[in-house]
Order: C-alpha cells, then structure tokens, then sequence
C-alpha cells in the first residue's frame, strides 16, 4: 500500500513539472518571456536535479540574445545534474559560436565529444566552428564522415557544398548544393550559393531560376535579390532587374555592394543623376566598412584594448549597425574577465537601438558583479531615476 502511495505521489509531482514546463512554454508563445524566465527559475529551484528545464530557460536567454546568462545556465545544469554533458557542452559551444566566440565554441565542442564521442550534432557545430577558424579540410572531413551516415540530411550536403566552394572544388560543389535541394526542395541557403555558381558560370537562366526561388524562400535576404538583379540584367529584364536592386538596397542601405552594382546598373540605364548619386554613397560607404575592418582586425590582436573596442562599436553605432555592434559587445563579455566597461559599453548599445529594458537588465547584472564600481552604481541609480538622469544629461 506504502509503496503505491508513493508511486501516485511521484506521478503527481512528475505531472506538475510537465506542466509547469508547458505552462512557460506556452508564455513564450504569448510574447511573455519575462513571465516564462521566472516561472522556468521557479522550476528549477524545486528540481534543481533535472535537466529539461535548463534546456528550455537556456534556449529562452539564446533566443533573446542573452547569451552570457545562457551559458550560465547551461553551466549551472552540468553542476546541478547528473544527465546529459555532452549535450550541455555543446549547447555552451552553439552559444558562443553565435556571437563568433570560436576558440572558446571548440573548447567545450572538445569537452562534448569527449564525453560521447560519436555524437553527431556535436561533430556538425565542431565541423562548422573548424570551417570558421580557418581549417576547412578538417571541416569538410567531419561533414563528409557526418554524410555517409546521415545522407538525407540537406545541411549537411550545403555545408559540404560551402567549403568545397571555398577549397575551389567547385563541380563538387554544386553537386552537393543539388543534393541537398534534392533532400529539402525549400532548403534556401543552397538554393542561393548554387544560382550565384551558376551566374558565374555563365549558365544565367538556370540560374535565375534557382535565385527566383531563393528569393520566395527568403524575401528578406538581400543578397539573393542582388544576385537576382545581376541575373535579370543579364537576360535584359531590366525593369524586374531594377526593382530586385531597389528591394536589396532596401533591405541593406548601408552596403557598399548593393550600392555599386546599383549604381552601374543605373549608368547603363542612362540614369546618370541616380546613378552618380549612388556611386558617390559607395565611396562613402566602402571607406566605412574598410575602417570597420582594421578595427576589428585590431580588436582580434589586442584584446585587452578597450578603447579599439569602443572605436568600433561607435563606428558600428553611426551607420545603425545595431545587430553587429550587439554581437561584438557579447562577444567582448564572453571572451575576457568581467569588466564594468564592457557592461557599460553593452549597455549604451542596447538604448542606441531603443531597447530600454534590455539596457536596464545589463546594468542590474553588472551591478551585481560590480557592487562597488562607481559608473555601474552611477548608471544604475539613472535608470531607477528616469527624471535626474535626463537633467544630468542634458
């Protein structure tokens, strides 16, 4: 009897955690994130020993671009758990490999397959942060052995396809960008890079027709309507050319690319004036992201330079470069001992691009760490005083 009574007591509390689960799932799905971390907290605080809802809280922090906080709790949950390291690990590495941390990424995709050797997902990010950090024959290796196991999956054969590009393999590669259209017809990404080989080619119809379909799949890709535009010239359509350069220089106006092709386009056409006009923004524009290249260059070789760090991310502000100047400052936070300036300097990103309550959560965080630091406790203090800050400011 005793042990029936425990068995219905372990269901119930098995079915209360399911539940709670599913109950912040469901605040996500509402556009209630904050409700749904403090819930999934909750969760985790009554079972601390389970694992499912570190995933979820993990996931959540990536999707928001807290990636520091998410580390953190993938962190907490190998500590805490006895289950699943390996997946942990490499859930640390994706994270960091999305804001371009590479080094740190390999390291614990390392820690990963030492735990399960075998594991594909972990092979496929450490293949993909390999192809990042310069040893692309080793990448493609990984793929290739990941390829002959798992041969209907259509990343895979892109991922294949894009170093093979990048090795100058190149009938090779588009064999594999076509294998993996074969395997997922509305797999984008290889749609792109196999109608961009084909224009290079010279085979332009073809590929019009497979940078058509890239654009369908992904109306918001620039590069793809770019493409497209070259295409359409090309076959002399050029009021469909015309508007697909208008569409890319809408969705990218501050790349230098769109607006030479843009431009020359516009020189054929006897549109002189735009024409022109676009040219000139190109010079302007092509100096900046020259620029944005040796600070970032500088950035990599002194890391501890902050003030290079500070110059870039001012330069990546001006041209409203929001989502890079994002990535780097996590970037920075990431790859070095806590620093109140990196706070600071993240912090600055966040209102620039008008997310207030994002800023406020960086300062809170920071203010933690940094109890005693004079700028956190300054900044803090003008976020919980809206009306003092602005008479400081102004």
């Amino acid at each position: 009897m005793l042990s029936k009574f425990v068995l219905l007591v372990t269901l119930m509390v098995q079915l209360s955690y399911e539940d709670s689960l599913q109950n912040a799932q469901l605040l996500v799905e509402k556009g209630l994130p904050d409700k749904a971390v403090q819930l999934i907290n909750k969760i985790i605080a009554s079972e601390p020993d389970r694992t499912e809802a570190y995933f979820i809280l993990g996931a959540l922090y990536r999707r928001q671009w807290r990636p520091r906080e998410a580390i953190e709790v993938f962190t907490q949950a190998i500590s805490s758990t006895d289950s699943q390291p390996a997946v942990l690990h490499q859930e640390i590495a994706i994270t960091l490999a999305e804001v371009h941390a590479w080094n740190k990424a390999l390291e614990h995709i390392q820690k990963s397959l030492s735990l399960k050797p075998h594991y594909a997902p972990s092979l496929y990010v450490k293949a993909m942060v390999l192809a990042q950090t310069g040893a692309p024959k080793e990448a493609l290796e990984i793929y290739h052995q990941l390829g002959s196991t798992t041969s209907d999956n259509a990343m895979v054969h892109f991922r294949i396809g894009e170093l093979q590009e990048s090795l100058h393999q190149l009938k090779q590669a588009e064999k594999s960008y076509q294998r993996a259209i074969e395997i997922t017809p509305n797999v984008q990404s290889a749609r792109f890079r196999l109608g961009k080989m084909l224009l290079v080619s010279g085979n332009v119809k073809q590929a019009e027709r497979e940078l058509a379909r890239s654009v369908l799949l992904a109306p918001k890709h620039m590069e793809s309507h770019l493409e497209l535009a070259h295409s359409l010239t090309k076959l002399g359509r050029t009021i469909k050319a015309e508007y697909h350069f208008k569409r890319a220089l809408e969705l990218s106006p501050t790349s230098s690319e769109v607006h030479l092709s843009y431009g020359n386009f516009c020189m054929k056409q006897q549109k002189l004036e735009q024409g022109r006009a676009l040219l000139r923004e190109f010079e302007i524009l092509s100096k900046q992201e020259k620029n944005i290249k040796e600070l970032a260059a500088e950035v990599d070789h002194t890391p501890t330079n902050f003030k290079v760090k500070m110059d870039l991310i001012t330069l990546l502000l001006k041209q409203d470069l929001f989502p890079l100047a994002l990535r780097y400052c996590q970037r920075f936070l990431l790859q070095d001992q806590p620093d109140p300036n990196h706070f600071l300097l993240l912090a600055h990103v966040y209102e620039e691009w008008e997310r207030m309550e994002d800023s406020v959560r960086t300062i809170e965080a920071a203010a933690k760490l940094f109890p005693k630091n004079n700028a956190i406790q300054e900044k803090l203090s003008r976020n919980r005083n809206p009306v003092e800050s602005y008479n400081l400011i102004y």
